[in-house]
């Protein structure tokens, strides 16, 4: 089950309780609709797999949530992400009101790709998430993460790899968790002038 919001015929954003066969294919439809004919194009399953592997994260952090009433136990994260635990998860998730979007913005300079969670990770883990990111930008390359078992590592450093395969820049990858919500967005240029949203913050605050 899932709403697919669609203002102006060009953005579009999926909400969704959790990632089920149903969201999946279309978020695929989605990546293929937007990356058609763009300079991406051929990048069009990476750009499915880093949705993936974003909100399955996402997805089984919530699903533990709802069904421990805290985030534990992270050995957990992929037992819980089949279909036997989908059904009765996701009303549960939805009397909670705990959703994921995924939205794909597109504009003249950039695509943005988002995945949001309305409802906020560990500190630990955002931690994690964030020392992962920084370690990645300075070796792309890094094969150091590969043997994490189950834990944010497993799924943000194929996060990181996916971008670099398709020869995007790490700084254009950005992660927020603050107060109740957390999102990860992947801007992706059009053309060689564009500024990202960092840069474009820095510059800002020099001049302050």
């Amino acid at each position: 089950m899932y709403s697919l919001l669609n203002k102006n015929k060009k953005d579009f954003e999926l909400i969704f309780y959790v990632p089920d066969d149903q969201v999946e294919r279309k978020a695929k439809e989605l990546v293929y609709t937007i990356f058609n004919r763009t300079i991406y194009e051929k990048y069009k399953d990476l750009l499915y797999m880093l949705f993936k592997e974003i909100s399955n994260y996402y997805s089984s952090m919530n699903v533990i949530y709802v069904i421990s009433g805290q985030h534990e136990n992270e050995t957990k994260v992929s037992m819980l992400l089949n279909e036997r635990f989908l059904g009765y998860a996701r009303e549960k998730l939805r009397l909670k009101n705990i959703f994921i979007s995924f939205s794909l913005l597109p504009d003249e300079q950039k695509i943005e790709v988002k995945v949001f969670n309305n409802k906020s990770i560990p500190k630990e883990h955002e931690r994690r998430i964030r020392t992962l990111f920084q370690k990645f930008q300075e070796t792309p390359n890094t094969s150091e993460f590969s043997d994490y078992p189950h834990t944010p590592e497993i799924y943000f450093s194929m996060v990181c790899r996916y971008v670099t395969a398709m020869n995007v820049d790490l700084k254009y990858l950005r992660f927020s968790n603050k107060e109740e919500t957390s999102y990860v967005k992947l801007e992706l240029p059009l053309s060689n002038s564009y500024v990202s949203e960092r840069e474009m913050y820095k510059k800002v605050n020099s001049r302050k």
